[in-house]
């Protein structure tokens, strides 16, 4: 991404989330919030489904919040099963100048059984 965007997140790749394990991205700010236009910034996961990655209910985020105190620091995101599928998210936030709807970074995350943040065993849950 170029250096306009307001966030970037690691690792890159899609995400396995199994009943008995989490998977986890890292997630940073490049730029701090605006002072004036409040300076706490909310980030949410939201589920885009579609035809293949189909699934609606993958996985539960723990909220994460930055604010001007804390925003060159990092924060880890924990993706724990709710139920099978496949997922794909978009990164939104809200607060403090940032308004991500509009800059579509989207990932997948596969629940299933398998090894969390490795992958699944058998075939991948997408498009049943």
């Amino acid at each position: 991404g170029n250096a306009n965007t307001g966030f970037s997140y690691e690792p890159v790749r899609g995400f396995v989330v199994t009943p008995d394990g989490q998977d986890h991205l890292t997630l940073k700010l490049n730029t701090p919030p605006v002072h004036s236009l409040g300076d706490e910034i909310k980030v949410e996961f939201k589920v885009q489904p579609n035809w293949y990655y189909n699934g609606t209910r993958c996985t539960n985020f723990n909220s994460i919040i930055f604010t001007k105190d804390n925003w060159q620091e990092p924060q880890q995101v924990d993706m724990s099963f709710i139920d099978y599928g496949c997922c794909t998210y978009t990164i939104t936030a809200t607060g403090g100048g940032y308004d991500w709807q509009y800059q579509i970074s989207t990932f997948v995350v596969y629940a299933c059984d398998g090894q969390a943040g490795y992958g699944c065993k058998d075939k991948y849950p997408c498009g049943a």
